[in-house]
């Protein structure tokens, strides 16, 4: 579930979240047992030196930065494109999507479990 900042819905909301930083909401998880829900992830913006676009990161309540991307205005419309931090046990993410007056849109969303390792040399081959 994504739950928006009230200073960031409504009218005019794209003008106020490209202006300045933003804690644009949070993104809660709903436990199988209990019915209870937490926060598992911050959502925070700030602007970029390009008029009309904005830095988006996602945050484990921890501080680990998880998701990150950008952001940029369409008339009254924010289209953004966010992407996973490499890390451990990190699962390669990409969303794609709209917020248009408090609406969000997730437009494609594709996610894998797959993680790339990384490459290691190998004894006995020559370039």
């Amino acid at each position: 579930m994504v739950l928006f900042n009230r200073d960031v819905i409504g009218e005019g909301a794209a003008a106020r979240i490209l202006e300045q930083r933003a804690f644009l909401g949070v993104i809660a998880g709903r436990d199988q047992e209990t019915g209870h829900y937490t926060v598992t992830n911050l959502i925070l913006t700030s602007p970029t030196n390009q008029r009309g676009r904005i830095n988006v990161q996602f945050y484990r309540p921890h501080g680990e930065l998880i998701l990150a991307g950008t952001a940029h205005a369409v008339g009254r419309r924010v289209e953004f494109l966010i992407r996973s931090i490499r890390g451990p046990g990190a699962r390669p993410t990409w969303i794609q999507g709209t917020f248009d007056d408090g609406r969000l849109r997730m437009l494609k969303a594709v996610t894998t479990t797959f993680v790339a390792q990384k490459l290691q040399p190998v004894e006995g081959l020559r370039p």
